[in-house]
């Protein structure tokens, strides 16, 4: 992945059906998300992902806990790196997945620490960090250094500055990955609506549109593909919305 380069990142996951017609609709890399389901399902993903030749990034789970509305959040009480993470990454590696993705990075060294548990794994895999705390933006410059590629990922972000800062932030990122050439994601909710509908939104289709206008290597569909209705439609959406903004971006020579 080069941060020219133009992706869209697909969740694999009980409903996401024929992986190959999601090739076909646009889907340049596959995640598993190690936050839900077992290592024998993701196991099943991964052959079926391998068989089309595309991409695996393992997303670990992080520091985090279950709240009582069954969601996920931050844990401050656990390691950057946890026991599971570890299982994950001596996993990940059996699998020869292409990327890792960190969740809860708030300071460089939890890249490096990554990069250390995998090369003591055996693997050479490349990493993601996840910017999803308010440390991760103070730190912003040095995570991006240390890293091969950012994920924006835009539900614990928003939950920890607030929606009204998201935007500017998500921006912020963008802006400085750029700068540093480092390629970068955006997920969270970008064509949520299409778990159950056929179309999106016409909020989504802007946000999806967006996201390649302002520069984004690519996007990232989580439940639209992994446990949604319609994962080859969404897929066929992002891609099609997220090059659109790329190519009329394309028309703006000034744009940083």
């Amino acid at each position: 992945m080069k941060y020219n380069e133009q992706h869209v990142i697909a969740t694999i996951g009980p409903e996401s059906g024929d992986i190959q017609s999601l090739k076909e609709a646009g889907m340049t890399m596959a995640r598993l998300n190690m936050s839900h389901g077992t290592q024998s399902a993701h196991r099943g993903y991964a052959e079926m992902i391998q068989a089309t030749h595309t991409p695996i990034i393992v997303d670990l789970a992080g520091p985090r806990n279950t709240t009582s509305q069954g969601s996920h959040a931050f844990d401050q009480n656990q390691e950057a790196i946890t026991s599971k993470d570890l299982h994950d990454i001596t996993f990940g590696v059996s699998l020869n997945a292409s990327w890792f993705a960190l969740s809860y990075v708030s300071h460089p060294e939890h890249i490096l620490r990554l990069r250390r548990e995998i090369r003591q794994t055996g693997g050479d895999q490349k990493v993601m960090a996840k910017i999803e705390r308010k440390e991760a933006l103070q730190n912003l410059e040095d995570i991006i250094d240390a890293s091969d590629a950012i994920l924006i990922g835009r539900g614990d972000l928003g939950n920890a500055l607030g929606l009204a800062e998201l935007p500017k932030a998500t921006l912020h990122i963008v802006t400085a990955c750029r700068k540093h050439q480092t390629p970068v994601i955006i997920g969270t909710e970008i064509l949520e609506s299409m778990r159950i509908q056929e179309t999106p939104t016409r909020a989504e289709a802007n946000d999806a549109w967006m996201h390649g206008y302002i520069g984004a290597t690519g996007i990232l569909l989580s439940a639209e593909t992994a446990i949604g209705d319609h994962p080859k439609k969404a897929v066929q959406w992002a891609s099609s919305l997220f090059t659109q903004g790329r190519n009329d971006r394309k028309q703006e020579p000034n744009l940083p």
